[in-house]
Order: structure tokens, then C-alpha cells, then sequence
């Protein structure tokens, strides 16, 4: 187990979502599951897996481990048909003593009752959530990023990790994935059309933005990290 033990904590809430949901594995292409490389003359595994199935177009974790680097991304994106939001977690360090969460339903949909019944869902989980992140055993961090900031629900979770704080930090997410179960499998049919839309602008925005990606660059090359972005993190997603 590595330092903060953040992939073990995802892949437990990975093993929920693939019972719960009854996903099947996707198969991967040929070098972009796992690869090895090589950041600050440390020595660095990547390992990813994918699903899909009736209440998920796209389930995804990839895991970037080696030396002091510890990145863990959950994305779970639901059928268009469906107005629930799409489970977003992404924990990460690159030392041995402190790293960062950042958890969200991302809503698909511009509707306030829904956007309210979604909020509500996670705060039958973990009530204290809908105050501050303080309240269960982190510290928050200061605004997301203004491209994140576009996305984010009321309710987002940005907050610092350290080595005691994991207990906090997987109940935490546990209800985020608990949350995003019960919309997805409950979500009221919407025009597929428009939430494919939302989708696809959300991806986009991750694949231009989202920091992951220069990490991982940096530890295997930018055609691996293109490939991986494209095909795996943040695909362009089609009409089925």
C-alpha cells in the first residue's frame, strides 16, 4: 500500500459502484490499462480500468503511484437519458504528508428542482458535508479554479488530506459514489440530445484544463498522455 493508501480507498468504492450498477469491464486499448515511467527520477506505475452499463455510458479510474506521487481520478458518467450528474473524485499528493481531494456531482442539467433533489441526496449521506468540509475531519482549500468553478455543484468538496485523514476522506467520497447510485439508477428520462451536449462540453473542458494531464506528460511522454486523455480520461463521447 502506498503512503495515503488513495487507491485502495477508490477501488473499494469502485467495487461498489460495479455491484451496484452492474457495469462490465470495457476493454481497454493495448498500453494505455498500465504503463511504467518516470518523474523526478522516480520510478512511476499507471494502471487504468473502465466499465459501462445500463446506468453508466462511462465508468473510469486510472491511478498514477511511485516515489512521493499518489493520484487517484474516479469518473462516472451517466447515460444521456438520464438527468443525473456525473461522479467526479480526484485525490492526489506529491508528498508523504499531505494531498488534496476534490469530490463533486457535476449536474447535467439546468433545472433547479432537480439540481435541489441531488443536493438532497448527498446530504442524507453525510449531513455535516452541506456545512463545511471541517465539520467531517478535513480542512477545506481555498476557490477551485474558474474553469472548475463553471462546473461545480453547490456543494463540492476541496479540501486538504493528510495521512490521518483518510478514514474521513472515504466516508466522504463513499457518499458522493452513494449519491451518484441513487440518481442514476432513479434519474428522470431528459432529451438525450441535450445531455450529451453537457457531457461532451464537460469532457472537453477536462481534457483541455485539468492539470493531470501535464503530470502525467511529464512521467510518460506527451503521445502516451494524448492517447490516454483521448481514449480514457476524458473521451468524446457519442450518440448510442
Amino acid at each position: 500500500m502506498t503512503q495515503f493508501g488513495f487507491a485502495q480507498m477508490i477501488g473499494t468504492i469502485e467495487a461498489a459502484l460495479v455491484d451496484v450498477l452492474g457495469l462490465e469491464p470495457i476493454e481497454l486499448p493495448a498500453g494505455l490499462f498500465r504503463a511504467s515511467g518516470s518523474i523526478r527520477r522516480s520510478p512511476v506505475e499507471l494502471t487504468a480500468r473502465a466499465y459501462t452499463g445500463r446506468h453508466a455510458r462511462l465508468a473510469r479510474v486510472v491511478t498514477l503511484t511511485g516515489g512521493p506521487i499518489e493520484v487517484t481520478d474516479l469518473l462516472v458518467v451517466p447515460r444521456e437519458t438520464s438527468g443525473a450528474p456525473i461522479l467526479a473524485i480526484e485525490l492526489e499528493s506529491d508528498d508523504h504528508e499531505r494531498g488534496y481531494v476534490i469530490a463533486d456531482l457535476v449536474s447535467m442539467v439546468d433545472d433547479e428542482a432537480t439540481n435541489a433533489a441531488q443536493l438532497r441526496e448527498l446530504a442524507n449521506r453525510r449531513p455535516a458535508m452541506m456545512t463545511s468540509d471541517a465539520l467531517v475531519g478535513l480542512m477545506p482549500l481555498g476557490e477551485l479554479p474558474s474553469w472548475r468553478r463553471a462546473w461545480a455543484s453547490p456543494r463540492p468538496m476541496h479540501a486538504q488530506v493528510e495521512l490521518d485523514d483518510t478514514s474521513s476522506v472515504t466516508r466522504a467520497a463513499a457518499a458522493y459514489a452513494g449519491a451518484f447510485t441513487a440518481l442514476a439508477r432513479d434519474g428522470e428520462l431528459r432529451p438525450a440530445r441535450d445531455v450529451l451536449d453537457r457531457h461532451s462540453a464537460y469532457l472537453r473542458d477536462r481534457r483541455d484544463r485539468d492539470p493531470v494531464i501535464g503530470l502525467i506528460a511529464r512521467g510518460f511522454g506527451y503521445e502516451f498522455a494524448s492517447q490516454l486523455v483521448e481514449r480514457v480520461l476524458f473521451p468524446r463521447l457519442l450518440p448510442t
